[in-house]
Formats: C-alpha cells, sequence, structure tokens
C-alpha cells in the first residue's frame, strides 16, 4: 500500500444560480456552444459535439458516453449524471487540488 495522501477530490463546478431577484445570470462569453460545454464541464467531463451529435463521458471512468442531438439538451444530461454521482479526479501533488 502507498504511503502517498490520497489526493482525489470533488469537483465544484460553476452553476448558473438566480440571483436575489429569481433572474438567471446573462452570460454573453462569445463562445460557441461546445466551448461553452468544455468550459462549464470540461474538469469533469470529455465533451465533443459538431453541431448535429453531441455526446460526453465522465473523466473518473465511470459510466459511458451520453448522447444528445443538441447542446443544451447534453448540458442537461451532464447536469443530472453529476447530480447523482459528483465526478471525483485524481491530482498529482504537482498539480494541486482543482
Amino acid at each position: 500500500m502507498s504511503s502517498q495522501p490520497d489526493t482525489t477530490t470533488v469537483i465544484n463546478l460553476p452553476t448558473r444560480r438566480p440571483d436575489a431577484s429569481g433572474h438567471k445570470p446573462k452570460h454573453d462569453t462569445g463562445m460557441n456552444a461546445l466551448e461553452a460545454l468544455q468550459y462549464e464541464w470540461g474538469t469533469a467531463y470529455e465533451i465533443e459535439g459538431d453541431g448535429e451529435s453531441w455526446r460526453a463521458h465522465r473523466l473518473d471512468g465511470l459510466g459511458g458516453w451520453v448522447e444528445a442531438n443538441a447542446p443544451d439538451d447534453l448540458r442537461n444530461q451532464i447536469f443530472a449524471d453529476y447530480a447523482l454521482k459528483p465526478v471525483r479526479v485524481r491530482t498529482t501533488e504537482a498539480e494541486g487540488n482543482v
């Protein structure tokens, strides 16, 4: 057994929660749909999309690919998957905690 400390980390991902008025914040970053999904979820999921088909899989190796016909549908599937079981990834000491 290794004497190294456990470096498993649960990644806290950004969410688009309503502000005090109940409105969701507007995000106009100039990113395309794939870049936006990768920005929001790329530390926990490998994400691919070509405008017609979209898919993602967890970087912790659990489960298989989830697929969708639209980026919003894929985002909802990723969100639901993550809500059921948050993605845990291994980090090295050099990388630090994500």
